[in-house]
């Protein structure tokens, strides 16, 4: 990871932790489009990444993002790079369990439930309204992981379903 990329993501873990220990939007950087909103984690995997609150080309250039339209609605749709943030998802496997903190300390589970490659020139993420709790989580990244080009047309998609705990009215 170059310098500026390592200073980036130091900057989004500052700005999580503030947001996390106010309540209050704080911004990674003053230019910055887009703040904190949850810090996502796969069960078993050392790696964590905060979650901007939208997919602005600039947001997106520093990791994951909710997709504009699903933060009300009962998928959860988030974005990243698959060069990056998201290269991992091709490992992910049906069961593995996926954490979404958010900044007042609530950690949701979700259990990974289905993988599909979308054509996005005529598919799109199934999103369902509501305004309750996102009951279901989509992860979304660029397919082929291997390819040489950016921005085609492919997706994959991990869906994963929301694990009822205790806690849960």
């Amino acid at each position: 990871m170059g310098g500026k990329a390592l200073l980036a993501q130091n900057l989004m873990e500052s700005a999580w932790q503030k947001t996390a220990a106010s309540g209050d939007v704080h911004m990674p950087w003053s230019w910055m489009d887009a703040h904190p909103v949850a810090r996502l984690s796969i069960a078993g995997d050392d790696r964590s990444h905060i979650v901007l609150n939208t997919d602005s080309g600039q947001a997106l250039a520093f990791g994951p993002a909710i997709i504009q339209g699903t933060e009300d609605t009962d998928m959860l749709a988030i974005a990243a790079h698959r060069n990056t943030q998201f290269q991992y998802l091709e490992q992910v496997k049906l069961g593995d369990i996926i954490r979404l903190e958010r900044p007042e300390g609530e950690v949701l589970e979700y259990r990974v439930s289905y993988m599909n490659i979308l054509d996005s020139r005529v598919q799109g993420i199934s999103i369902a309204d509501s305004a309750e709790t996102p009951s279901r989580l989509a992860l979304v990244t660029c397919y082929p992981f291997d390819a040489i080009s950016f921005n085609g047309p492919m997706r994959y998609v991990v869906y994963a379903k929301r694990i009822e705990t205790l806690g849960d009215s």
